[in-house]
């Protein structure tokens, strides 16, 4: 590759380029004009990028086939090609990523840049001056040294499989597993609390038992007993009020109401309390159902909450907690309805978090419910959770899904969720107001 006279190793040629298209131009400029020439010949030699573009914009004015304007422009083209090979150096030193470090140290030399930067010289050590074991215990050094502690786990992972030493690795992991699960420990407390304080029929969303019950003359009294306890029937209606104001149409309004009797016909499907040979492929559609259509999560989340009251089923109580977890895992409650679901929660949660959370029992389920809405919820309504696989949701609804441990649940939430209710679902709460107008 041909290179530049503007490399770091030829400074004097350089300076006596300007010097001389300095003292050519000079003799027919005026006096002003000649100090922005001689502030851009003091930028060539400083190879000060920042100056070098603010006085080509000044010298341009001037003239702009300008000799030692040329010159400028040679060298700011250079400057700006060395900047950004030393940007990337710099990103993967951060990153410590050794192909990238291989890459850049080429195109370091390629652009001429001076070898014995700082940054340059630790990029040869780390990508040519230790083993691959010694560059892999320098990543984990690294993270630990930034406080990445996902980052910390993979790594240590790999390294575990070669039988690195990793003494200091699975200290600083167990340190903040357990600096997490105080943490979770502490959030836990006011999650139970929540027990009892937000009744489910005090939600003000929630048709009237009249309303619910309407058309209805014969089955009447029955529906209004029924309304937010379980039941093996259809619905007559949507237990939230999906009002033309909150829809945003009539159209709108018509068809999530018609959807809420078929969605409860699904969900006794999942659930056993009616027949139904695929009840994966129902948690899929009721997954779907929330995800693509925010307006109609919380008539999801309120038909879940009816048919886990008073459930007779032990069986069926369990599925119905499973499908809760599914839903929490994928798409949030409205933040107007959360402490509603959390209190509804904290009824059968563990009193004391355990080290591992199976989905075969009320009370662990209860629990990953709780934990699913805190991960969800902390995204902020800006993005979807990512959910399960859908092996992971097969697993779930057979009850087969392995543990999981809530220090892992702990770090993931980086001690930024709370119990309180907090947190974005479909609609905001302005929205979310207009609901309650029939």
């Amino acid at each position: 590759m041909r290179k530049s006279i503007f490399f770091a190793g030829n400074t004097s040629r350089m300076q006596e380029a300007v010097a001389l298209v300095n003292a050519e131009d000079a003799k027919s400029m005026s006096a002003e004009d000649a100090k922005k020439m001689e502030a851009c010949s003091a930028a060539i030699k400083a190879r000060d990028l920042a100056k070098l573009s603010a006085a080509i914009s000044e010298l341009e004015a001037v003239d702009s086939d300008n000799k030692i304007l040329r010159v400028a422009k040679t060298l700011e083209k250079q400057l700006q090609q060395e900047k950004k090979v030393m940007d990337r150096v710099r990103l993967a030193l951060e990153e410590m990523d050794e192909a990238e470090l291989g890459k850049v140290l080429q195109l370091a030399q390629d652009v001429g840049l001076a070898q014995d930067l700082p940054e340059l010289a630790k990029a040869r050590q780390l990508a040519y001056g230790m083993s691959r074991n010694e560059f892999l215990l320098a990543r984990i050094a690294a993270a630990i040294a930034k406080d990445q502690v996902e980052k910390v786990k993979t790594l240590t992972e790999q390294a575990s499989k070669l039988g690195l030493p990793l003494i200091e690795a699975k200290q600083y992991l167990h340190n903040e597993a357990n600096k997490a699960l105080t943490g979770a420990t502490q959030k836990y407390g006011p999650f139970l609390a929540l027990k009892g304080q937000f009744p489910f029929e005090t939600f003000p969303l929630l048709r009237r038992e009249g309303n619910y019950a309407k058309g209805n003359y014969f089955k009447k009294s029955y529906y209004k007993k029924m309304r937010l306890l379980f039941q093996k029937d259809d619905i007559p209606r949507s237990l939230f009020k999906l009002s033309i104001a909150y829809c945003g149409g009539v159209d709108k309004s018509k068809a999530l109401k018609k959807q809420a009797v078929s969605l409860f016909k699904s969900i006794r499907g999942y659930m056993g309390d009616v027949s139904h040979s695929y009840p994966t492929t129902l948690a899929n559609e009721i997954i779907d159902l929330g995800r693509k259509e925010p307006l109609f999560r919380d008539e999801i989340y309120c038909q879940l909450m009816k048919q886990t009251s008073q459930n007779p089923n032990s069986d069926s109580l369990i599925k119905g907690w499973r499908l809760m977890y599914l839903c929490l895992s994928n798409f949030p409650i409205s933040k107007e309805m959360s402490s509603f679901l959390l209190s509804h929660m904290a009824a059968t949660a563990h009193t004391e978090l355990p080290v591992d959370l199976g989905f075969q029992s009320l009370k662990d389920l209860c629990t990953n419910c709780y934990f699913a809405h805190e991960l969800t919820q902390a995204l902020d309504g800006k993005k979807l959770p990512p959910g399960l696989s859908p092996d992971g949701v097969s697993e779930v609804t057979k009850g087969i899904h392995v543990p999981i441990r809530v220090a892992d649940i702990s770090v993931k939430l980086g001690g930024s969720a709370t119990a309180t209710g907090t947190g974005s679902g479909g609609k905001d709460s302005k929205d979310q107001k207009s609901a309650s107008k029939k």
